[in-house]
């Protein structure tokens, strides 16, 4: 059921077109439009965590990404955010 380029399920999609259409100002946003989608998904992992500039709010917003829960402990969750940390550091490194 995800859709568009940063794969939204539509009901995560609705919580942030609004906050997408006034950034952009496209009327109505859409998921399919990659300046409209990871300007949401910018929004979600700001609001889930990433905006905190911790490693531990990157985790967060991670698990949060994957799952949907900030405290998800799957095997999937726990590697999805550790591979992310990982390449968050690694790209911190670089620049």
């Amino acid at each position: 059921g995800a859709m568009g380029v940063a794969q939204f399920l539509p009901s995560t999609w609705l919580r942030f077109e609004d906050q997408v259409a006034r950034i952009t100002n496209h009327y109505p946003p859409s998921p399919w439009n990659a300046g409209d989608a990871f300007t949401a998904a910018a929004i979600f992992l700001a609001q889930a965590g990433a905006s905190s500039q911790t490693s531990s709010g990157a985790l967060a917003a991670a698990r949060t990404y994957i799952s949907g829960s900030s405290t998800c402990s799957k095997s999937i969750c726990q590697y999805y955010s550790s591979r992310i940390l990982a390449l968050s550091n690694e790209i911190e490194r670089i620049l």
